[in-house]
């Protein structure tokens, strides 16, 4: 068979031409280099320069160098012979900003709330485990990872208790037996079969003794929680926080169902609290502690109340001790703000010092004791006029709760 003929001809390779700023070399290499000596460099190594311009060259690439496209190339051709121990050390320069954005200031003010309480940060992990999540008592996981690198941190958490336990039972093992933790983080739930949201939470937890002075220490219980929640829900919002023990419906399955309670401000709720679950503490081996948990979304859309100054007090006060019995399902919160409410502005303050059961306290029964006092801005007060207004407040407690005096 005859072949037909065919003529084969050579074909000059295309070149490829880069263009290379001079400005741009020394914003790469982070050192100036000439014009003059970034072109000798460049036609050592084979280059040619095809055109020069006063601010840049244009340069075709030897065909034996196919990895040459990009500007950034010959960048790192100069360095490579130039040296790049040639490149001075520098410190990067990194200019302060303000917060990204209304979470991350959320969260900073919520810091600096916590730790002016006393409290120390525990970094945690968004990624959680979900047996963390069920011995927690947390809803389960809706956000799952496709590439965990564990099963220790395969979904996103739905509650930032696992991480901080998990801080506490470390602690615990290194000797340090009293822990005043806390930290800051999103939450990823999600309610009703809607997609998983995400929220910007608080939770604090105590472990160990109560700290004393000259005294045998004592376990936190739940007074330590109730008076750190109120503590943190005034200095992030300058309002005070209704806390009352939550229904078996409502109570978080973290809590212990005697002293869990829920935290409302201006009849929202915006968190929980109360001792942890006895089994929760076997299962993180933390012993007894107490937690406090907030929603930081809930509360910045409650706002915050502009802080208000007064002069300093210039007539003296006139203090009186109240104490009642009442029955045991009386929340001693709404005691005090009955008391605020019938002594007027002439409370300066009320603070519920004790509370008492057993003795001559009948079953079913508790006795509270409360501190009042009384102070005018614009005069002394006398005698009868603070006996008087306590006689109202007496009074008004009598009424509203059916408490009797203690005698």
């Amino acid at each position: 068979a005859i072949v037909p003929a065919r003529v084969v001809e050579a074909q000059a390779l295309a070149r490829r031409t880069v263009t290379l700023r001079h400005a741009q070399i020394g914003s790469v290499l982070g050192v100036q280099v000439e014009a003059s000596a970034a072109r000798a460099i460049l036609e050592r190594l084979g280059f040619l320069r095809r055109a020069t311009h006063p601010d840049m060259d244009v340069w075709d690439a030897p065909s034996f160098r196919p990895d040459i496209s990009r500007e950034v190339d010959l960048i790192e051709e100069v360095g490579r012979v130039r040296g790049f121990d040639a490149i001075p050390e520098e410190l990067p320069s990194i200019r302060a900003s303000r917060d990204a954005g209304p979470r991350q200031a959320a969260a900073r003010r919520a810091r600096e709330a916590a730790v002016a309480t006393g409290l120390s940060e525990a970094i945690t992990y968004a990624f959680v485990s979900p047996a963390d999540l069920v011995a927690a008592g947390a809803p389960a996981a809706t956000v799952k990872l496709r590439n965990p690198l564990g099963e220790e941190g395969s979904v996103m958490r739905t509650s930032l208790l696992p991480g901080l336990l998990h801080a506490a039972a470390r602690a615990r093992r290194r000797g340090e037996r009293d822990a005043r933790l806390f930290t800051v983080g999103s939450v990823f739930v999600a309610a009703g079969g809607a997609p998983p949201e995400e929220r910007l939470a608080l939770a604090a937890l105590l472990v160990g003794g109560r700290s004393a002075w000259m005294a045998r220490p004592e376990p936190v219980d739940v007074w330590d929680a109730k008076g750190l929640a109120r503590s943190l829900v005034l200095r992030l919002l300058r309002r005070e926080a209704a806390i009352r023990l939550a229904l078996e419906a409502e109570r978080p399955a973290a809590l212990h169902p005697r002293g869990a309670s829920l935290i409302h401000v201006d009849g929202k709720r915006i968190g929980s609290m109360g001792p942890l679950h006895p089994d929760l503490c076997d299962a993180f081996e933390i012993g007894a502690g107490v937690i406090v948990d907030l929603d930081l979304e809930s509360m910045e859309a409650i706002g915050s109340s502009p802080l208000k100054f007064v002069p300093l007090p210039r007539f003296p006060a006139s203090a009186r001790d109240l104490a009642v019995v009442v029955a045991d399902g009386v929340a001693a919160g709404d005691v005090e703000r009955a008391v605020r409410d019938a002594a007027g502005d002439l409370a300066e303050e009320v603070e519920l010092f004790d509370r008492f059961v057993g003795g001559n306290v009948p079953p079913g029964h508790a006795s509270l004791a409360l501190h009042v006092v009384y102070r005018a801005r614009d005069r002394t007060l006398t005698d009868l006029e603070v006996d008087a207004r306590h006689a109202e407040v007496v009074s008004a407690v009598e009424k509203r709760f059916g408490a009797t005096l203690r005698s």
